[in-house]
């Protein structure tokens, strides 16, 4: 894998990655060539190489840094960069709304704050180095998501943001597979907690609120509810309207409300970990509520382009498993007229809490209840699984295959085709 080019510490620096594909080491040059000072990766012979070529060639060599691991490498120098700042942070971690809550709170504190964020998802084991790479002395508070896929990732991300603030989105069954129970996979998210000063959490989920209570009953906490009027930020009513909603609530024994321009339900609960974050950093009622009206769309995962024929192509860059299938099926719904058909293309969808062919059969059967016009499958699993599906769907092994049978005549003209691939992200 080759890592982008990152401005940070003074410098440009090119990681060389070695990845389940491609070895990055074969882009060191090209690397230089592009404006890198300097160089850090684990290869020893790639760099030997190089070297003898400058210097048969007369060039004066680069300056490239060895490492036995260079992704560890990224991760120290991270960790050793971001102890010499005094910087309070916002550590946002969850299955899902890690980005928005993100995008949101940031938007939020811009106005009264020298505000540094993460750019787009970057919440990985190299995506964090990289953003606390692009931090300085000149910011009042940054803003970090952190995912993960596995145990024990945590750790590490949590010891390169060291958030004083954290909030806890939620805890679902995404990637699942990587944890023996969902106990686990919340400890391990919570993880980026140890120290904190102040939590934000939603009280009314049993298993997050399990947690917090066990790990964290020593801290400043922030949860909040829509059952439980004894909760530090009480939601008291939410009403949805023409394209804004109006929250009312209640954080230590003072009544507010704030209008946003969002109507889903998951833009409302970002919304409330949002005023739960300007409310601990003492931002006023009349602020909160001025700033949560000015609030902007974040950059969905779920892209509309026109294609061939007048095809309208939705492009779902989201983790391709079965329980973000139905939203993403929602938002091809809320496009679709009388006059268009509707197409599915779809990849090998990711195991989560149920058995492969328990997951087809539930794919083919919600694909039917939404009257999915035409489905393709794409890959091996889901080739194999063609029997649950109708008739009418056809399957490729892989996309050259794909690619080597269609046509653009294949599309009819006016219709909805959403293509969704499987892309693997910290969660």
């Amino acid at each position: 894998r080759d890592c982008l080019l990152s401005r940070g510490l003074g410098d440009v620096y090119k990681r060389q990655i070695v990845g389940e594909r491609v070895d990055g080491h074969k882009y060191i040059e090209s690397a230089f060539d592009c404006g890198a000072s300097a160089s850090l990766t684990q290869n020893e012979e790639a760099v030997a190489g190089l070297i003898d070529k400058w210097r048969s060639l007369g060039i004066q060599p680069k300056p490239i840094v060895l490492a036995e691991d260079s992704v560890r490498a990224m991760q120290f120098t991270a960790k050793e960069y971001e102890s010499r700042l005094s910087l309070n942070k916002v550590g946002v971690t969850g299955s899902v709304g890690k980005t928005t809550t993100k995008e949101m709170v940031a938007c939020a504190l811009s106005a009264g704050f020298r505000v540094f964020k993460t750019s787009g998802n970057n919440n990985s084991q190299i995506g964090v180095p990289l953003s606390v790479w692009e931090m300085n002395d000149d910011i009042d508070l940054g803003i970090f998501e952190a995912g993960i896929s596995m145990p024990g990732e945590m750790q590490s991300l949590q010891r390169m943001i060291k958030p004083t603030i954290g909030i806890l989105t939620n805890v679902g069954s995404e990637h699942a597979e990587g944890f023996e129970s969902m106990l686990e996979k919340c400890r391990e998210k919570a993880g980026l907690f140890v120290d904190c000063d102040r939590l934000i959490y939603c009280d009314d989920d049993p298993l997050v609120k399990k947690v917090m209570d066990e790990e964290f009953g020593d801290k400043e906490r922030c949860a909040w509810s829509f059952k439980d009027s004894g909760c530090r930020l009480y939601v008291k009513h939410v009403e949805k309207g023409d394209g804004s909603t109006v929250i009312d609530y209640v954080y230590d024994n003072r009544s507010n409300s704030v209008t946003i321009p969002f109507t889903a339900d998951s833009d409302v609960e970002n919304a409330i970990h949002c005023i739960a974050v300007m409310s601990l950093l003492g931002v006023s009622d009349e602020v909160i509520a001025e700033r949560m009206s000015r609030l902007t769309p974040v950059g969905t995962r779920l892209n509309v382009m026109e294609g061939v024929n007048n095809c309208m192509l939705i492009c779902d860059a989201y983790t391709s498993d079965y329980h973000s299938l139905n939203p993403a099926l929602d938002f091809m719904g809320r496009r679709m007229t009388a006059d268009r058909t509707s197409t599915v293309i779809l990849s090998d969808v990711m195991h989560e809490d149920m058995d492969s062919d328990a997951l087809y059969r539930s794919i083919a059967e919600l694909l039917q209840n939404r009257h999915i016009d035409r489905v393709i499958g794409i890959g091996p699993e889901i080739s194999r699984h063609a029997s649950c599906f109708g008739g009418d769907a056809k399957f490729y092994r892989s996309t050259d295959e794909f690619l080597g049978e269609t046509t653009t005549s294949d599309f009819d003209p006016v219709s909805y085709t959403h293509l969704r691939a499987h892309e693997k992200r910290g969660n």
